[in-house]
């Protein structure tokens, strides 16, 4: 129940800081992280130390692609770790599964209220009709082609409160 309590904590912490300054103070990371670790080791001893270094790789690993494609940020990838150390291995797995739901829903509603969404019907459309046509229609659109981001922190916060809600398996 305490890791629970933590992580939450943890979760709306990080949620907040990345609404605000689209960071992730690492002091929160590394706060969570020993805090997690400590916990662990001493509610379950090495079983439980065990589960909660192999949630923490996996976590950091499930996002690794994705921060090395610059999809997302170095917060958001050890956010995800000290999930995977507070709660284990499957958690963190149900977790990124929720957070993925959660992250294409921000990113659709950033897009639409971004005016952004033409642009992506039209890249879209660009492997069904001639690309010259695709072109014109770009060019006749007055919406700019910048990169839409989101919090990542809080599709993780909403994947881990989906995870303890409904869990996948």
């Amino acid at each position: 129940m305490v890791l629970k309590v933590l992580l939450i904590t943890v979760i709306i912490v990080a949620g907040y800081h990345d609404l605000k300054c689209r960071r992730i103070p690492n002091w929160l990371i590394l706060f969570g992280l020993v805090t997690g670790f400590v916990l662990q080791g001493v509610s379950g001893g090495f079983l439980a130390l065990d589960d909660a270094l192999l949630g923490w790789l996996l976590g950091m690993a499930l996002l690794m692609i994705p921060f090395i494609l610059r999809g997302m940020g170095a917060g958001d990838v050890k956010l995800l770790g000290v999930v995977g150390a507070l709660q284990g291995w499957v958690f963190v797995v149900n977790t990124f599964l929720w957070m993925a739901v959660w992250g294409g829903i921000m990113a659709f509603i950033a897009l639409v209220a971004s005016g952004k969404i033409q642009i992506l019907v039209l890249q879209l459309a660009a492997s069904y009709y001639p690309p010259w046509q695709v072109k014109v229609a770009v060019l006749k659109s007055k919406t700019s082609v910048e990169k839409v981001t989101i919090p990542y922190g809080v599709a993780i916060g909403l994947g881990v409160i989906s995870s303890m809600i409904w869990v996948w398996w």
